[in-house]
Parts: C-alpha cells; structure tokens; sequence
C-alpha cells in the first residue's frame, strides 16, 4: 500500500474556517492529489521550483493499478473495461466488452507465484488460426494447441524386422518389413538400413518411390556361421511435398546364401525428414 505525506479531506476545508488558512487546506489538498495521481500517473513535482508541475509527460500512464470489483452492470458502447477479480482463491485480471461478454484473461497459478494467460480452447480456435505463421505452424482444432507443420519441424518413422529371412539369388529382392513410408511437406530424407547378417557376400540396395538411389556390396565373412555387420546409408534430398516410401533390398553378392536372423539379431530402416533450408 502507498504511504502519502498529505491527507485528502473531501469534507474541508470548512466555510466556517478563517480565509486566510483556507489556502493553506488548498495547498495541502493539491499535494494530496498530486501524491495520489503519481501512483500511476507521471506527475512530477518540479525541482527547484517547489509545487509546480509542469513536465510535459505530466499525465501519461506509467503503470495501472486494478482494485477488485464486482462485474459491471454495462459498459459504454465502444468500450472495454479491465478489472481486477477473484476468482477459486486466485487474483486475475478481468475483461468485459460493450454485450456483457467476460474473460479473466490473466490469473495467478495454484502456486500463487507466476501469472499464467487463461485461455481455453474455445478462445484458441476464434483467434489463432487467423493469427499464426501458415507457412511454418498451425492449429490444431481438435487438441486446442499450435503445432508444428510437416516438413517444417523434421519427423522419423522406423521399421523393424524379427523374422528370419534367407537369399539364395543374385536378383534384389525387398527385405521382408523393410519398407517405411512419409507424408512430407518437402525436405530432405535421410535413410538408413543396418543388419547382422551371415553367409556369403551382401548386396544392399536403398529405393526411394521403388528407384534405386544406391548400392553396396559387402564380402563375405571369414566364415559363413559368424554374423556381421552391413549397413548402407542415402540422402534424398529436395523431395516433392507428399507421400514417399523408402526400402531396403537385398541379394547374395557370390555362390554362398545369405541370411539374417531377425528373431535374435533386429535388421532396422530408419528415415528422417529434414526441413529444407
């Protein structure tokens, strides 16, 4: 609470008082006033001239300062009024416009030490579509949130496989489970295969929308019962806005079968989108 020098009497000075001290209550009375409106107000007192305030910013607001009340009966047409409120034991900032519509618009935390905006979702789907960047967000009606669009933030889809599989042919065949499709918004795919596999020679073969975009081939183990490690990597860059599908094929690379026991050792594909730039 603010502690004033001077008290301001509404009721004095009295007719009653002498003429010459009725200036004196006058004087008193404007330093009251000027005490009071300083609170919120610039109203400086001039320095060196004692009383007089005449700073050219005199008047404008420099901070505002709401006592709780009740709600309005109305407010003025072309009007909206803030207020302060109480509200489940917390203190919040209220608003009402000219038809009598009411929005606590900021209010304490549970905690009582941060004020958090009140919006509920009602309020999000009036305000935010219209009010975000297209380009890069949007608003998620159903969830009442911003989200990130596709494409602009980069997402990730990954297929497993546990089955046991084998390769007896010199012909690229799809390895069973690896396949992973994206719906893009047009970026880049980074894509990734990786499997223990047994046997004679590996081919390996990445295809994005059923193209081979790269290829390997790894020899064959110093025996055919270890596994080992074979792993092939592609960048797809610039891809189209739309649905992409990465997969992962493989064939025996000389005389020996291949195999992969997915049931002990997984094979993976995984794809990332990243946003252009």
């Amino acid at each position: 609470m603010t502690a004033f020098n001077d008290s301001l009497d509404t009721a004095g000075p009295p007719g009653s008082m002498e003429p010459r001290l009725i200036d004196d209550e006058e004087q008193v009375m404007r330093r009251a006033l000027q005490q009071r409106l300083d609170v919120d107000h610039y109203f400086p007192v001039d320095d060196p001239t004692p009383g007089l305030v005449d700073n050219e910013d005199t008047g404008q607001h420099r901070r505002v300062t709401f006592r709780e009340k009740a709600d309005p009966q109305a407010v003025a047409e072309d009007t909206l009024e803030a207020y302060a409120v109480e509200a489940g034991g917390k203190s919040g900032l209220k608003v009402m416009n000219e038809s009598g519509l009411a929005k606590i618009l900021l209010q304490e935390n549970d905690a009582h030490d941060a004020l958090v905006i009140n919006l509920d979702g009602d309020d999000l789907a009036a305000v935010l579509p219209d009010a975000v960047d297209d380009e890069t967000i949007e608003f998620d009606a159903v969830g009442g949130h911003l989200q990130a669009k596709a494409g602009r933030y980069g997402q990730s889809a990954q297929a497993v496989g546990t089955t046991d599989v084998d390769r007896d042919s010199g012909d690229y065949a799809d390895l069973d489970g690896m396949s992973v499709t994206l719906t893009t918004a047009g970026g880049n795919l980074v894509c990734q295969f990786a499997a223990p596999v047994r046997g004679g020679a590996v081919l390996l073969a990445l295809l994005v929308d059923g193209a081979v975009k790269v290829e390997t081939n790894s020899g064959p183990a110093s025996s055919t019962s270890y596994q080992r490690p074979v792993a092939i990597h592609w960048l797809e860059a610039n891809v189209a806005a739309g649905e992409h599908t990465v997969k992962a094929q493989w064939a025996k690379g000389g005389t020996s079968q291949i195999h992969q026991n997915g049931t002990s050792y997984k094979r993976v594909l995984t794809v990332v989108e990243l946003p252009s730039i």
